[in-house]
């Protein structure tokens, strides 16, 4: 969203929006560090996200006067799929940090790399539950991506050594 606002030429509004945020930002992590600890940190910052790709998109829409078509539904999908999303993820590493993992590769692995995978995958099925569309899209333009680059290996075969110079 802030591209669309360097396209149009509008290098400040992008600008003035991210510094509020930054300050934003830090009052949440003040609020939120201390009550859950790094899951804090990671609500913040999620937090923060969302009013940033709300106030961008508010300030196109008003700056183009007409409605963004996807691009509400969209960050409210992710806003509302992030909600079960932060809750699992916070559960499992709350229900891993039981077990008092003391190696500095077992805490990274079990504090933060599994429970990122499970808060992965309950996002995916949030998403695809209140009808996102975006991980079929994403999934449509990796296909073509791989197919694309398979056509351009065939079609472009390395070159024959010359067998008739001995």
């Amino acid at each position: 969203l802030a591209r669309s606002h360097y396209a149009m030429g509008d290098m400040k509004t992008p600008l003035k929006i991210a510094v509020v945020l930054l300050v934003f930002a830090q009052l949440c992590n003040f609020v939120f560090a201390p009550l859950y600890g790094t899951p804090g940190l990671a609500i913040s910052s999620a937090i923060a996200a969302s009013a940033n790709a709300l106030m961008l998109s508010w300030s196109l829409r008003k700056r183009l006067g007409a409605a963004l078509p996807g691009v509400f539904p969209a960050i409210l999908r992710a806003s509302v799929a992030s909600i079960p999303t932060a809750l699992a993820a916070l559960f499992c590493a709350q229900q891993l940090e039981a077990l008092g993992a003391t190696s500095l590769f077992a805490r990274i692995t079990l504090l933060l790399l599994l429970p990122g995978l499970v808060g992965v995958a309950v996002f995916l099925a949030c998403a695809r539950a209140l009808g996102g569309r975006e991980i079929d899209q994403l999934r449509t333009a990796l296909a073509a991506r791989r197919q694309r680059k398979r056509g351009e290996v065939e079609d472009d075969p390395a070159p024959q050594a010359n067998q008739d110079e001995e």
